[in-house]
């Protein structure tokens, strides 16, 4: 117990809510993609932009399966909306 003590003093403590950098519907959307579940996977990514509009993270998840099922006219639709979206977004 007094060594976990110690190695508690050694390192930092941050107050507040824990950054989430990927939401559960990306998670989950990039694991469908990777299984090849295309379909339920654009549903994930749309829950997530539904929640975070114009969210980079699900437009690049999005843009992914878009391109796996050759859809080009939203690869065109999310590139150019990636385009205009805030990096830190």
């Amino acid at each position: 117990m007094k060594e976990a003590t110690n190695v508690e003093s050694n390192i930092s403590f941050n107050f507040g809510p824990p950054s989430i950098v990927l939401l559960s519907y990306e998670f989950y959307g990039n694991w469908l993609l990777e299984k090849g579940r295309f379909e339920d996977a654009i549903i994930q990514f749309d829950k997530s932009l539904n929640k975070g509009p114009k969210r980079r993270l699900a437009l690049l998840g999005k843009l992914k399966v878009a391109r796996q099922l050759g859809d080009q006219t939203t690869v065109s639709e999310l590139e150019e909306q990636l385009e205009t979206t805030n990096v830190s977004s």
